[in-house]
């Protein structure tokens, strides 16, 4: 810590906008901002000890209320300070809500039952000065709380309101309001809310409304500015002189940076370089002969941790007009497609082909920007190859081992061992595979050479938000399964499909990973390739030391002979391959709708502002062994729904099948700075194409409306919040909000939040973030949440959670109230550090260990799980929530002709 700047500790409720107060605070003020939960293991003596190392202290927002002690925790011993010397502080939302309860205020619901996401006008006392000096007003704050502060304002009568609004009460002599917002509704009159106030005599100040907002006025920020000055004035006066830690330890704070660590400074790193040979479970590695890299001594570490030397080889091919996605597959597939089920990976722009039939109702503002539109219409389509022959890394939410498969051997488990988690394994993993922008050069605009692909489910992002998992499943305990949370392949040989240049790219990443489980085992490796950079047109090395055609040569052969390649593809699937459904579980409409009555008074109680609530629907298929329903159904969803983010994706015991029109997040690196530069595109906001609702002018009049914007607003704050924890403060920005965008058969409203990570912060010799950092930081998908993230989960995952159903088929397992792939994301991580994730929704998935066969394995029957929800707000009607959620459901249900 600098000794020279301000030092603020900031005392957190698990808000999700938290991180936003702490990067406004830190670039307002240029303070260090120290973060403490308010449940962090510290006796009242120690909590001020703390104290004492800092200027002042923030108490933050949160879910709950006052009344309920573990709402608040650490903030009581802020307002009852009974040490010698008090510490300046401020509380903000939850955090100004325990400043009024414990001097003789009431807190109580809105008569209105919340304003969340709501942006209201904020009069302040001109004349009284102190924080709200020479802010001009009245200016605008976004709200959020259903809860209110109650000092007596109601008994003022409307007469004396004006002249009295200002004064201290009976009931609350210490506390002199500063703010109010006067909230007129027809069903509840006017409702006096309490937004600023100060402690008569001690330094303590508070404010309802959340100044970190991105809708609240800027202007508006100088009244932190006016706080901390009274709060550094008030040091002065009192003798208060702020300790100074050692300059060899933190004199035992609890404390922590606002901005977390990245993951490639984690100590000690999951693949531990040891000369002794030790495996990575601690036992016996053995030693390498000539492996991958020529180098002797490699133990089982090693191996995975230092790839053999890789070369990138492509080769960019005209793709014709009638040629789609799938029909590229089931070139280089021949004879598998139906008759078996392969293991695929296919990130498809499948929306791409409508970019030159945009009509000009569907343009954003007149908004040429390539970005965006390649984000609404899609540009690449990415086709991992081989699958089955790649190296997974296979990992189950809560174990403390991850598992890495090398193809055709036996899987390794890696322990995770202290604070060590799945993302700082892979992150190392990535690191030590990762090109340099020269080697890469000629490749510029192009999203993907090769790298991880794969999936990562809901309950991984509970897992790392510290929210428990059902513990009940259908053996007595547990999940009641053993699905990977997070499957990745390290994928060498791809395709990508640009369509908008109508070219394909074969490309292949030589010598990376393929012979990897010859080094582990310690065996003869293979030498370094000797391929051609970026054109592909000479010859390569084999294992055995032989010359023979390239791999991409090969290919670029194959699909050029292919039917498909010659003539206009057939895209009609023989109807005998065609599965049959057997039942159908929808939701339950009364069901739902109650559900939203209990969001809604969850809501109104101030636990959240805003949950999104999810429902299943299961379908049970029936089909001919010998065929491959997923195909079939991934051909009709993309043609009936198509999306800038389909995808079909079959590892790890999962088959998903995606017409996802929303990116969560993607990143790339700046090649000026070095830097890596992150977008992400809460979309909250939906209306379906129709008769009425058919241009884009339509779609904006129905989705610009205080409900649909709130929606969206709270997660926008929340992803902000999410970025901010990674890329520091000053470093996030908001380019577009609240804009309308035609995806297919609706419209979405979506904003636009960017943020930049550094190469290397300044005076750091510790490697530097990258997107897999951001990645981690922003599970679960915020737009899949609410508002606040953790309390939300837990809330929705108790009301969504069901008793395993009825086995209708014999040897049929579901997990209960788990949301699974739905609502998780898809992507892939590039080996030039670029990423493009999306989140799975309008998607259908199965399980393989739910798929059941006949007597005489003649027929193959299928479990089939289709999510769809919305977010419920304090505005909502449960008709309409259902509504909205039959909408989602409506494509993915419509590819089984329902």
């Amino acid at each position: 810590m600098d000794g020279a700047r301000p030092r603020i500790l900031f005392v957190d409720a698990y808000d999700s906008f938290a991180n936003n107060i702490t990067a406004l605070l830190a670039t307002l003020l240029d303070a260090d901002v120290h973060v403490l939960p308010i449940d962090a293991v510290v006796t009242k003596d120690a909590f001020y000890a703390e104290l004492a190392y800092y200027d002042a202290v923030v108490c933050g927002p949160g879910p709950g209320s006052p009344d309920c002690p573990a709402d608040i925790g650490l903030m009581k011993y802020v307002w009852a300070n009974d040490s010698n010397i008090v510490t300046p502080a401020l509380g903000i939302c939850l955090g100004f809500q325990s400043l009024v309860a414990a001097f003789g205020g009431r807190i109580r619901r809105l008569r209105s039952g919340g304003l969340h996401g709501m942006v209201r006008p904020v009069e302040v006392n001109e004349d009284a000065g102190d924080i709200f000096s020479d802010v001009a007003a009245p200016f605008r704050a976004t709200l959020y709380h259903s809860l209110g502060a109650d000092i007596g304002q109601d008994d003022v009568c409307e007469a004396d309101w004006f002249s009295s609004r200002w004064k201290t009460t009976q009931a609350s002599p210490d506390l002199v309001p500063l703010a109010w917002v006067e909230e007129r509704t027809e069903t509840v009159g006017v409702e006096r809310l309490l937004m600023g106030v100060r402690h008569r005599t001690q330094p303590y100040w508070g404010l309802q409304y959340h100044p970190e907002s991105v809708c609240t006025d800027a202007a508006s920020h100088a009244v932190l500015a006016n706080w901390f000055r009274e709060a550094m004035q008030w040091n002065i006066r009192h003798s208060r002189v702020r300790a100074e830690p050692s300059a060899t330890s933190n004199d035992g704070l609890v404390a922590r940076q606002a901005t977390r660590p990245n993951l490639l400074s984690m100590q000690p790193p999951v693949f531990r370089h040891e000369a002794n040979g030790h495996g990575i479970n601690g036992t016996n590695g053995t030693n390498g002969t000539n492996g991958a890299n020529g180098t002797n001594g490699t133990s089982k570490h090693t191996a995975f941790s230092h790839p053999s030397p890789t070369r990138f080889v492509s080769r960019t091919i005209p793709l014709p007009g009638h040629v789609e996605v799938p029909d590229l597959v089931e070139a280089l597939q021949a004879g598998q497609i139906e008759g078996s089920e392969p293991e695929q990976i296919i990130l498809d722009s499948a929306s791409a082909a409508l970019r030159s039939n945009t009509s000009s109702s569907d343009t954003i503002n007149g908004d040429n920007d390539t970005a965006n539109d390649e984000a609404i219409r899609g540009r690449f389509s990415i086709i991992a190859l081989d699958v089955g022959t790649t190296l997974r890394v296979e990992y189950r939410t809560g174990d403390r081992f991850a598992t890495i498969k090398p193809p055709s051997k036996t899987a390794v488990t890696v322990s995770l061992r202290g604070d060590q988690t799945i993302w700082q394994l892979l992150a190392e993993f990535h690191e030590a595979r990762r090109l340099s922008p020269a080697e890469t050069s000629e490749t510029v605009g192009r999203p993907f050479l090769g790298g991880f692909m794969g999936y990562i489910s809901y309950e991984q992002g509970l897992g790392d938000i510290g929210v428990p998992l059902p513990d009940a499943g259908i053996d007595g305990g547990g999940r009641g399964h053993d699905r990977p949370d997070v499957c990745f392949a390290w994928v060498t040989r791809s395709i990508v499909v640009d369509h908008v240049l109508g070219v394909v790219h074969v490309q292949h990443l030589e010598g990376s990973d393929e012979n990897i489980a010859k080094c582990v085992d310690g065996t003869k490796g293979t030498n370094g390739v000797n391929g051609t950079h970026i054109n592909g047109k000479s010859q390569a090395n084999g294992m055995d030391g032989k010359v023979r055609p390239s791999w991409v040569a090969g290919v670029v052969a194959r699909l050029q002979a292919s039917t498909q390649w010659k003539g206009p593809a057939k895209k009609v699937i023989k109807t005998a391959s065609h599965p049959q459904v057997v039942s159908t579980q929808l939701p339950d409409v009364q069901a739902y709708e109650d559900k939203v009555r209990m969001c809604q008074e969850h809501i109104a109680a101030g636990d959240s502002y805003e949950l999104c609530l999810t429902d299943e629907t299961r379908i049970t298929t029936a089909s001919p062994s010998s065929s491959s329903p997923s195909w079939h159904y991934y051909r009709t969803l993309r043609k009936k729904n198509p999306s800038p983010f389909a995808s079909y994706i079959r590892i790890g015991g999962a088959t998903l099948v995606s017409s996802s029109p929303e990116r969560f997040l993607s990143f790339s690196s700046n090649s000026d700075t070095g830097n890596t530069l992150c977008s992400m595109r809460p979309m909250k906001g939906t209306v379906r194409r129709s008769e009425a609702v058919a241009t884009l002018a339509e779609a904006e009049a129905v989705l610009h409306v205080p409900k649909e914007e709130a929606e969206n607003l709270m997660i926008v704050d929340l992803v902000r919040h999410d970025l901010h924890g990674v890329c520091g403060p000053g470093h996030v920005t908001v380019p577009r909000l609240l804009q309308v965008e035609p995806y297919g058969h609706v419209f979405q409203m979506v904003t636009v939040v960017e943020g930049e990570l550094a190469a290397k912060r300044a005076g750091s010799k510790a490697p530097g973030y990258t997107g897999l950092d951001v990645l981690a930081a922003s599970l679960p998908p915020g737009s899949m949440t609410g508002a606040p993230k953790k309390r939300s989960c837990a809330l929705l995952q108790a009301m969504e959670k069901q008793p395993t159903s009825p086995r209708s088929l014999p040897g049929q397992r579901f997990a209960p109230g788990e949301r699974s792939l739905y609502s998780g994301v898809v992507g892939y991580l590039c080996v030039t550090g670029r990423g493009d994730w999306s989140v799975t929704i309008r998607s259908l998935f199965r399980w393989d260990d739910e798929t059941t066969f006949s007597d005489d394995k003649a027929t193959r029957n299928d479990v089939w799980h289709i999510g769809a929800g919305g977010a419920v707000t304090i505005l909502s009607t449960p008709e309409g929530e259902r509504d909205e959620m039959f909408v989602k459901l409506s494509g993915p249900l419509g590819t089984f002709d329902l």
